[in-house]
């Protein structure tokens, strides 16, 4: 699954094992574990644009849900194909980080 491209960038891959640099310095590491038995994921993603993130999701042929608006943030939820859910918010950071 592609997040949109400003929002992280590839800064290792191994066979096992790649590791994104998101905005602000976080890393995320994607681990390849044919083992793990599907579920919530036990992170979510934060986008700049829910919307359009939403809309590229779909166009990559995914079937995120509908957007539902929280009291602090909005939010959609997609599953992987390996069955994880991953939850997508909308971010309310301001300028760069």
């Amino acid at each position: 699954m592609d997040v949109a491209n400003e929002t992280s960038q590839t800064t290792s891959e191994f066979q096992d094992l790649a590791v994104l640099e998101l905005r602000g310095g976080t890393h995320l590491v994607l681990r390849n574990k044919p083992e793990a038995a599907p579920g919530q994921a036990s992170f979510d993603l934060m986008v700049d644009d829910l919307k359009a993130q939403q809309v590229a999701l779909q166009e990559a042929g995914y079937a995120p849900s509908e957007i539902r608006e929280g009291r602090i943030h909005s939010v959609f939820d997609v599953s992987e194909p390996s069955g994880n859910t991953i939850s997508f918010y909308d971010s309310h950071v301001v300028g760069p980080v």
